[in-house]
């Protein structure tokens, strides 16, 4: 008799207070920062748990009607797996629901994945003067990042 498989239990919801060191070992782990994450921040953050870990996390930063993406990572050993879709697509629903129509997005590493959905590249001087002036924007992430939009007012209600 061969060993049975363990079914594993998969999570997808908004981060909670319990999960924010986890959230900041993850983000390191996969070297984005954390230095501007208050417990605030963390209100429109969603993860993705697979039995007791958090696999994957992406967050919000809102500047209606537009929001900067956040924080996309999911654990190397839960990668190829399609969570960082799901946790995309979750947490652009949640952006919808505040009324945000489009979304910005930095990486230095992503390009291709935010491309594949559906993300534009675009000048850095196309972007709200709200969220240029983010610490994300503004200090965070190097000049070299690539700077990506996407227009998400076509979801249902």
């Amino acid at each position: 008799m061969g060993i049975a498989k363990r079914r594993r239990t998969f999570e997808l919801r908004n981060a909670r207070f319990e999960d924010h060191a986890a959230i900041r070992r993850l983000l390191r782990a996969v070297d984005l920062p954390t230095q501007d994450l208050s417990d605030e921040a963390f209100e429109h953050f969603v993860i993705c748990r697979i039995d007791d870990a958090i696999a994957g996390v992406v967050g919000l930063e809102l500047y209606e009607p537009s929001a900067l993406v956040r924080s996309l990572a999911v654990s190397e050993q839960y990668r190829s797996q399609g969570i960082a879709a799901k946790l995309l697509l979750r947490i652009e629903m949640h952006a919808q629901g505040f009324g945000v129509t489009r979304l910005f997005a930095l990486t230095t590493t992503a390009q291709r994945y935010f491309e594949a959905k559906r993300f534009m590249v675009i000048e850095r001087s196309q972007v709200p003067e709200a969220i240029r002036a983010s610490a994300q924007f503004s200090e965070l992430c190097p000049d070299s990042a690539r700077c990506l939009v996407k227009s998400i007012d076509r979801y249902p209600s």
